[in-house]
């Protein structure tokens, strides 16, 4: 079986109801309920959202390496995983060329439930991260912080992205 993740990112409410009010976008989800067994929404609150300056649109076979990651925190403990992650993240983005996007949010009223979606170039780019020094630091910093991890490895069929 099969799944397919739509993740998208809005600067406000305003844009996210302009983006559902296009026709296009409207005649995708009919043809959405034609195709797709079940559907789970989550809304988050965002933490941390960072991507390269251009523009960014993959529609086609490419070596580009996603990961979605669901991270369960321990109650109590939401401001030292924070600190760490925000950290680790912004690092990431400033010093490794091979990241494209690094975004992260909490569910909403579920602040212990986080999600991040990190892009890369390639598989390589992505080990280098794993290497460097400021992750590391983070896996350290989270190990007694963190009660679960998902980590799954997408396959983007299309990536677009403002700048």
């Amino acid at each position: 079986e099969y799944k397919n993740y739509l993740i998208e990112s809005y600067q406000n409410d305003d844009a996210y109801q302009k983006h559902e009010s296009l026709s296009q976008v409207q005649q995708f989800e009919r043809d959405l309920k034609d195709i797709v067994n079940s559907q789970v929404k989550v809304k988050l609150y965002p933490e941390f959202i960072s991507t390269k300056p251009e523009k960014l649109a993959i529609t086609h076979d490419n070596q580009y390496v996603v990961y979605l990651t669901e991270i369960g925190v321990q109650l109590g403990k939401g401001d030292e995983f924070d600190n760490a992650v925000m950290k680790e993240m912004k690092t990431a983005v400033e010093k490794e060329d091979g990241i494209l996007a690094m975004i992260a949010g909490t569910i909403m009223n579920q602040p212990n439930e986080w999600f991040s979606l990190e892009v890369y170039k390639t598989e390589e780019t992505y080990e280098e991260h794993l290497k460097t020094k400021h992750f590391k630091k983070y896996l350290e910093a989270t190990k007694y912080v963190v009660e679960s991890k998902g980590l799954h490895l997408l396959k983007p069929d299309c990536i677009m992205d403002q700048g």
